[in-house]
């Protein structure tokens, strides 16, 4: 059943795919429909088709090494850049956190969050290094921190409400470190990264000794993983266009993260290093 509101949609809907040339009774403009197999039609939704129109106007212009070519690779940087991210599956996996309003600037961004909402993830023929997380980006490294704020907010938790022990937080100062820290994170991510800490691999590890471990909602084992913390990454001073109070913020929200889920290991050899590069170790 419709509602007063779900129908204007559905006719806009049904011009602008008729306009597009594709026919109306191609397509439901219903949110679930049912597979032959359980005596349906199996037409696609609206959502499938956008997916399916946005991922072809890249892969049209992507198909010449031409003018249009250069401009749609230079927007992907331009995406990868705005999310902190070094490829387009990252940018794929990211787009699940954003609305669509945050991504229809960017053509790249709009059709990776069609391509999120229906489940599939495109694939484009295009010159980038999957280099094994040796330049693991900083949606990658946080992701399991603002999914868990993400999910807060779904379900109806307030920032100014704090419930840290229904989340499994230690106290009230790590539920507002969780929203805190996101909106510090996306204030000064284009300084991080004009300084040149674009990965998480860029940042000196500083080793620690004890028991601690990750919030139980933001370990990347889920919940059966230990997220034994043994060392933290240490956020630089200095960087321009980050005061010292955002760079202690985002350098506590940091400490949420459960590096060792996410593969970020180091060997000690001996009992005198302190700090050094992760690279040191990642290189090797």
């Amino acid at each position: 059943m419709e509602t007063s509101r779900a129908r204007p949609t559905a006719v806009l809907m049904a011009s602008s795919l008729q306009a597009c040339g594709i026919h109306a009774q191609r397509y439901s403009d219903d949110v679930f429909i049912f597979p032959k197999k359980w005596g349906g039609e199996e037409l696609s939704t609206p959502i499938n088709i956008i997916a399916q129109e946005l991922c072809n106007n890249i892969t049209r212009c992507l198909v010449h090494d031409d003018v249009a070519k250069s401009i749609t690779i230079q927007e992907l940087q331009r995406a990868k850049d705005e999310w902190m991210c070094h490829t387009v599956n990252e940018l794929y996996d990211e787009m699940e956190l954003w609305q669509w309003n945050a991504a229809q600037h960017n053509r790249w961004a709009r059709a990776l969050k069609a391509s999120n909402r229906v489940g599939v993830r495109p694939m484009w023929l295009l010159d980038e290094l999957e280099d094994g997380g040796k330049k693991l980006s900083w949606a990658t490294a946080t992701r399991s921190l603002r999914k868990l704020r993400a999910r807060i907010t779904q379900v109806g938790g307030k920032r100014e409400q704090p419930r840290e022990q229904t989340w499994r937080l230690e106290d009230a100062a790590q539920w507002e470190l969780l929203f805190r820290g996101e909106e510090v994170f996306w204030k000064v991510a284009g300084a991080i990264r004009k300084a040149g800490y674009d990965s998480i691999f860029s940042l000196t590890q500083d080793l620690t000794i004890g028991g601690s471990s990750a919030p139980l909602l933001t370990r990347e084992g889920g919940p059966g993983s230990r997220g034994t913390k043994h060392f933290r990454l240490l956020i630089p001073k200095g960087i321009a266009g980050s005061s010292e109070n955002e760079r202690a913020t985002l350098q506590a929200w940091l400490e949420l993260v459960d590096w060792t889920g996410l593969g970020v290991l180091v060997v000690v050899t001996g009992p005198f290093i302190k700090k050094f590069p992760c690279n040191h170790f990642i290189n090797k």
